[in-house]
């Protein structure tokens, strides 16, 4: 399902219909790249937002967030914004 391309949460649900088994996003993990892909991206951002949702963010809270550069910031900085 498409959705009009309005925020960064329709983006991301579109380009995980669009390019799901492709890659998205490496971390290095000891010394070496390991590619995520698009659906596992998106799958991880939803559990995310799940587990922030639960604890009561919704739409239109505002939320700080403070971590080092790392995958888990980049989920949580889509998982809020997807909320």
């Amino acid at each position: 399902m498409e959705l009009p391309a309005q925020t960064i949460r329709c983006l991301l649900v579109n380009t995980v219909a669009q390019c799901g088994s492709q890659q998205a996003i490496a971390t290095i993990r000891d010394g070496q790249l390991e590619w995520r892909s698009w659906q596992e991206l998106g799958n991880d951002v939803q559990r995310k937002a799940a587990g922030l949702a639960k604890h009561g963010v919704g739409q239109g809270d505002r939320v700080g967030h403070f971590a080092p550069n790392s995958y888990e910031w980049i989920l949580t900085d889509l998982a809020i914004l997807s909320l």
